[in-house]
């Protein structure tokens, strides 16, 4: 990693929950420093942006299904905003997807069992991808927050 000459960028979604299952699980991760940019807290505060107020993408697209394996069937319900001390939170992944880049997630593995080993394929993929779309969603709100026009 010491040829890389930028500093490498964590990014997480709601990743202090994620945390404390890692440390619960693996204890040793307490003594590390870990700083993850929380893509639900940027996009909690670019709220007003990601127009909330309806079902478009901020371009214009009509929300479509995102998934490695399966494309269609219903969304899920988690495009709502929750209020939380009178403020709008923006919940869930797949919503956060949906309001930014124009796709939801397919979220059904989510609550698959993940203790078992091997993990499905299907699980294989919800993780890979729930990962991956980060790496696509983090710079969309960080032109979102600068006010740049997103792609």
């Amino acid at each position: 990693l010491s040829s890389f000459s930028a500093p490498l960028t964590k990014v997480g979604f709601s990743f202090s929950a994620d945390m404390s299952r890692l440390t619960a699980a693996f204890p040793a991760l307490l003594d590390i420093q870990l700083e993850v940019e929380d893509c639900q807290q940027l996009a909690a505060i670019q709220k007003q942006s990601l127009s909330l107020d309806n079902d478009i993408h901020p371009h214009g697209h009509q929300h479509s299904q995102l998934s490695m394996h399966a494309r269609g069937g219903e969304p899920s319900k988690d495009g709502k905003l929750q209020k939380r001390g009178g403020a709008s939170v923006i919940q869930g992944l797949s919503a956060v997807c949906c309001r930014v880049l124009g796709e939801r997630l397919d979220k059904r593995q989510q609550c698959s069992n993940w203790d078992r080993r091997p993990l499905l394929p299907l699980q294989m993929e919800y993780a890979a991808l729930d990962a991956h779309i980060l790496v696509q969603l983090y710079p969309e709100l960080l032109k979102l927050e600068s006010g740049a026009p997103s792609t």
